[in-house]
């Protein structure tokens, strides 16, 4: 945009490769790992994987006072489905 408004008489000077360097310089950088939040959840999903039907219950209640603590009732109260889930797959 700024050299089109300064040039507007020079646009064939857009498609340059000058041009076409200097936007792949300035481009943002592909990511070239795994992002934090995909991260984060594997390590979770490998600690839970680990546990016994005990541990995760304790985990859950736990998790339930991190929630509330944080003001985030709508997580906690969506624990006791995750928990039901757990103990249906533990008996499975």
């Amino acid at each position: 945009m700024y050299w089109h408004t300064r040039h507007p008489g020079d646009l064939q000077a857009l498609s340059s490769e000058a041009f076409a360097d200097i936007a792949g310089i300035l481009r943002p950088a592909e990511p070239t790992g795994p992002s934090a939040d995909q991260t984060l959840t594997g390590l979770l999903s490998d600690f839970f994987a680990g546990l016994s039907e005990d541990d995760v219950a304790h985990l859950v209640h736990r998790l339930d006072v991190v929630f509330r603590s944080f003001q985030r009732n709508d997580l906690a109260d969506q624990l006791d489905a995750f928990s039901d889930e757990v103990r249906k797959e533990a008996k499975a």
